[in-house]
């Protein structure tokens, strides 16, 4: 926190990384003490990340929930990470990557993390089915808009001004 506190994000950044994965070697023969470890950086790092966000700082929000993804195999912990890190490809535009993001969710919990699921883990899954169909339907629209605005472009002169000409002396229908 003093680094983000002098503006110095970036090693701050480098400490939260350095503290999500230096205990975990020391710990793999106390596994109550790996438990509490695990729990510790999973809250930590999804709080900073989520903080980070919220500046805008979606490069290094994205660094932070790319880290903590693989924390644990739990639906309820890697769903809601996926999203959002579908979320931040969106804002960085890049539809491919946040699709896959929300392809991940859906296909593990269409392929085994259906059973058991809180309602609110049910409903970060059908939001990122709701945003992968949206991604989809904007490549489509965007794609139909391409055709459209290249047909446009190859019309001549002349017939796009006759156009124009007949809409103008068009009655109004009031």
């Amino acid at each position: 926190d003093a680094y983000k506190r002098s503006g110095r994000k970036r090693d701050s950044l480098n400490q939260v990384m350095q503290l999500l994965v230096s205990q975990q070697a020391k710990l793999k023969d106390d596994p109550a003490a790996a438990s509490s470890w695990a729990y510790w950086q999973r809250r930590a790092g999804n709080e900073i990340a989520n903080q980070l966000y919220l500046e805008g700082d979606y490069v290094n929000a994205l660094e932070i929930y790319l880290a903590l993804v693989d924390l644990s195999p739990a639906p309820d912990w890697q769903f809601p990470l996926l999203y959002q890190i579908g979320l931040i490809y969106e804002r960085l535009e890049q539809p491919s990557k946040a699709g896959d993001a929300y392809r991940r969710v859906t296909r593990d919990w269409e392929s085994g993390g259906k059973k058991k699921l809180s309602p609110g883990i049910k409903e970060v899954v059908m939001m990122a089915r709701w945003r992968q169909d949206n991604l989809q339907w904007e490549d489509a629209a965007g794609k139909t808009a391409a055709e459209i605005g290249t047909k446009k472009k190859k019309r001549p002169a002349a017939s796009r001004s006759e156009e124009h000409t007949s809409e103008l002396q068009s009655p109004c229908n009031l």
